[in-house]
């Protein structure tokens, strides 16, 4: 099956606080699954609604300062992890400054060059 994203996926670890754009805010902790230049996966104990329009501050383990910006969800996926219910939520940004998510995207990068982390979750290297 052809992967139909555009941009490469790299799984990344790290912390995500979301708040829900709405009359009535909710406020979600969860764990950063990957990350790409369009958006990022964040696995959550609680559902939030596809096309939900979020804030969030993303911290990735190997970044020294958090990526604050906007999204909306896009995906909702059932996910089990460690015995315990919860969900794949697929995140796409909205509104983030582009040379922050590029800069720790070629953090994770050089830490693949260099055989400190994993390659892409796609597969292959990115360049």
């Amino acid at each position: 099956m052809a992967n139909r994203r555009s941009y490469v996926r790299y799984d990344q670890s790290g912390s995500v606080n979301i708040k829900t754009e709405s009359d009535t805010p909710n406020i979600f902790k969860g764990d950063l699954v990957d990350i790409s230049f369009m958006g990022f996966c964040v696995y959550l104990k609680e559902k939030i609604d596809i096309n939900t329009p979020i804030q969030f501050e993303l911290m990735a383990d190997l970044s020294h300062r958090p990526l604050i910006g906007r999204g909306k969800i896009k995906s909702i996926r059932e996910a089990p992890r460690y015995g315990i219910q919860g969900f794949r939520i697929g995140v796409e940004f909205t509104d983030i400054n582009k040379d922050e998510i590029e800069m720790l995207l070629n953090q994770i990068q050089s830490k693949i060059a260099r055989g400190k982390i994993n390659k892409d979750i796609n597969g292959g290297f990115p360049f």
